[in-house]
C-alpha cells in the first residue's frame, strides 16, 4: 500500500493528497456552514440554525484534517456528516421562516378584524 489509501464506498484507490492540499469539498460546506450561521442569526432560524452552521463547520474541518492526513474513511464520514447537519440547518430555516409569517399573518388578520363591528 505505498502512499495509497482504499476507499470503501467505490473500491478506488487514492494517492496520498499533497501537504497542505484541502478536500475537494471542504470549501463548499465551509462557505455553506458560514452562510448558515449568518442567516440563522440574522433572519430564521434561530438557535437550531446556528448550531448546524457551527457542526457543518466543524465537521468540514475534520475532513479536511482527515484528507489531509490520508484518512479517506474519515473524510468521508465527516464531510457526509457536514452534508447532513447543513441540510437539516437550512429546512428548519424555511420551516421557522414560514412559521413566523404564518404567525405575523394571523395576528395582523386578527387585529385587522377585531375592529370591525356586525
Amino acid at each position: 500500500m505505498d502512499n495509497q489509501n482504499y476507499n470503501n464506498y467505490n473500491q478506488g484507490q487514492y494517492n496520498t493528497p499533497a501537504p497542505g492540499e484541502k478536500s475537494p469539498k471542504y470549501t463548499l460546506w465551509l462557505v455553506l456552514g458560514i452562510v448558515q450561521i449568518v442567516v440563522g442569526f440574522c433572519c430564521a432560524g434561530g438557535i437550531f440554525t446556528l448550531v448546524t452552521g457551527l457542526l457543518t463547520i466543524i465537521n468540514a474541518n475534520g475532513a479536511n484534517t482527515a484528507y489531509q492526513l490520508g484518512d479517506m474513511a474519515t473524510h468521508d464520514s465527516k464531510i457526509k456528516t457536514a452534508m447532513i447537519m447543513n441540510i437539516i440547518g437550512w429546512v428548519l430555516a424555511v420551516i421557522i421562516f414560514i412559521l413566523i409569517c404564518v404567525f405575523y399573518l394571523t395576528v395582523g388578520v386578527a387585529d385587522a378584524m377585531s375592529g370591525y363591528s356586525y
